[in-house]
């Protein structure tokens, strides 16, 4: 079964007959941190899969979505004005929104398809039987990444000093610096990193990768760098790093 598939079937799973045979209809609320440029496929499926089971959005179903555009910051309001909206059930793009609208609602039902550990503890009891109000798909696994500490060796030889770009505002950020730097400790590499909380921190984060000379820069999974995607290889071009993932 594709994931996408997986992911509606739970959502749909909440619109219930009853729900259906209510007025108004009932609500599905859509929260992401990234851009309607970068999600914009993800949620046309998902309102393709939609009408494949037989909602319709304005006729048998109202969808609510908000997008922050990469700003974590703005996921506590939108939360609650979705929440406002009665909703039966959420689909929460990622971590961070899952977040987000169980803060605003602890009893609604939450559809997430990219759970990690880091966050697993706070939302549910255990993958197998999540409980709670929270469900989905974990979109890393143990080891994950550390392995791109490894690509990076990979591709570039004999390398020793790695850059790690950090974003403190993601839900698994500290997860993600504390792995890399005991698989760097291990692997006699030295690991710099630097904040970036907004795209105005990009600049000075790699200016400051130049002066310290690292040969490569390693970019996790962030709302914030996903939307930001081409800015900050256009910056590993200008200083002259290794860009990945």
């Amino acid at each position: 079964m594709k994931r996408r598939d997986f992911i509606i079937g739970i959502a749909a799973s909440w619109l219930t007959p009853t729900a259906r045979a209510q007025q108004p209809p009932p609500r599905v609320a859509v929260l992401s941190l990234h851009s309607i440029r970068d999600e914009g496929k993800v949620v046309a499926s998902f309102f393709s899969g939609l009408r494949g089971l037989g909602y319709f959005d304005g006729l048998n179903v109202n969808v609510d979505i908000r997008y922050a555009d990469g700003d974590p910051t703005q996921l506590a309001r939108f939360a609650k004005e979705l929440v406002i909206l009665k909703p039966n059930v959420a689909l929460a793009t990622s971590a961070n929104p899952a977040s987000a609208l169980k803060n605003a609602a602890p009893d609604l039902p939450i559809v997430c398809p990219s759970l990690s550990a880091a966050v697993l503890p706070s939302f549910a009891a255990g993958y197998a039987r999540p409980g709670g109000s929270v469900t989905g798909l974990a979109s890393s696994v143990e080891g994950m990444v550390p392995k791109l500490l490894e690509l990076a060796i990979d591709i570039v030889p004999g390398i020793a000093r790695i850059g790690f770009l950090c974003n403190p505002a993601g839900a698994s950020m500290a997860l993600f610096a504390e792995q890399i730097e005991v698989a760097a400790r291990a692997r006699g590499v030295t690991m710099l990193m630097q904040e970036a909380r907004t795209p105005d921190d990009f600049a000075p984060a790699y200016d400051a990768f130049a002066k310290q000379q690292v040969q490569a820069v390693i970019v996790p999974a962030s709302g914030l760098f996903v939307t930001q995607g081409a800015k900050l290889a256009e910056l590993a071009l200008i200083v002259r790093v290794t860009h990945g993932p």
